[in-house]
């Protein structure tokens, strides 16, 4: 798959060949994970993204989120920028140095979607350290290697759909902005659906709900790593969900969890960050305005992206099918105004 190409992707319906299987390692892992019952009784079937290979600019790229396999979704980056804004982004870093550049600088990537039959919970997603990791040149083949075995591991990890099949995967992707001068510039970032299809059975033939939209149980979590010219990295990250739509006895709304409350991970029984816009069916993630990045200094984003297997809105309800979901990344480099800079969870 071309990435770091300026044109936009093709409108034709993705396979995923022999060779972009994640390669399972010699040995299968024992991994004990908290599978939600809801999950468990029904055998639901979600759909997510997988690895689909590496583009010619050497890059791992994963599949965005779609389900059941009729409609494969994309997911896209894009930057704009005024002509005295020394902005550049990239996939693949030259060296470790990061002060050289990109191997290939673009403005415009993107990934297609693949098929797989599982929700997961979010305590089966790889660490950190392989789903937000530098790729440069020098590390690359490694990097690839670690995420592939990842993915095999999480693989292992869901409910078996009627089939007897078993397959929990996730969406990774990782890319990187770079300000090229020794000036300050802003930039603004925002990340929306681009294109939703609903289930095909969200409703009944009374009209009433019987299905669940993907948006309802989808999770976004987006790593924001910003390298200062010195040296110093600033870490922040967010996982991103619709509202809860379950309120308790006197009505109150109950707060939507990344995933198990009682989860031992911190970052996955805290309460998610609810997405900035709902108002309409292309729903807004996140959208910040004046961000500042320093002369000379670099940031690296990783969003991941993964159905939730312990969302209570799945609960009760017949597994979606025939939806859909697609989304974009819009960046624009500006001049810098003199007002402090805001990390995505703020």
């Amino acid at each position: 798959m071309e990435e770091n190409q300026e044109q936009a992707p093709k409108e034709e319906e993705p396979s995923a060949p022999e060779e972009q299987t994640p390669q399972k390692p010699e040995a299968k892992p024992q991994i004990e994970t908290p599978t939600p019952s809801f999950v468990k009784a029904r055998k639901r079937k979600a759909i997510i993204g997988s690895i689909v290979g590496v583009g010619a600019a050497g890059v791992l790229t994963m599949g965005i989120i779609s389900f059941l396999g009729h409609n494969f979704g994309s997911f896209t980056v894009h930057l704009d920028r005024d002509p005295d804004v020394s902005l550049e982004m990239g996939t693949v870093l030259r060296d470790t140095g990061r002060g050289t550049g990109f191997q290939n600088a673009s403005t415009f990537l993107s990934a297609t979607g693949v098929v797989s039959n599982a929700t997961i919970p979010a305590d089966s997603l790889p660490s950190p350290d392989i789903l937000d990791s530098d790729i440069t040149i020098d590390n690359y083949d490694d990097v690839m290697s670690k995420k592939k075995q990842a993915a095999a591991k999480v693989a292992q990890v869901g409910n078996a759909d009627s089939a007897g099949n078993q397959e929990g995967v996730y969406f990774n992707y990782t890319f990187y902005l770079r300000n090229i001068s020794t000036e300050e510039v802003a930039y603004s970032i925002k990340m929306a659906a681009t294109a939703v299809t609903e289930p095909s059975n969200l409703y009944d033939a009374e009209g009433n709900v019987v299905s669940v939209p993907l948006e309802k149980f989808v999770r976004i979590r987006v790593y924001e790593n910003l390298c200062l010219g010195d040296g110093n990295i600033n870490h922040s990250q967010a996982t991103y969900a619709y509202p809860s739509s379950k309120s308790s006895a006197t009505g109150t709304p109950l707060p939507e969890y990344v995933s198990d409350p009682a989860s031992a991970n911190p970052e996955n029984r805290a309460v998610c960050t609810n997405f900035a816009d709902c108002s309409s069916t292309l729903f807004t993630v996140f959208d910040f305005s004046d961000r500042k990045l320093p002369g000379e200094a670099l940031i690296r984003y990783s969003i991941v992206m993964w159905f939730e297997g312990f969302d209570p809105d799945t609960d009760g309800v017949q597994t979606p099918a025939d939806g859909s979901l697609a989304f974009g990344v819009d960046i624009l480099g500006k001049k810098s105004r003199s007002s402090d800079a805001s990390s995505l969870s703020e």
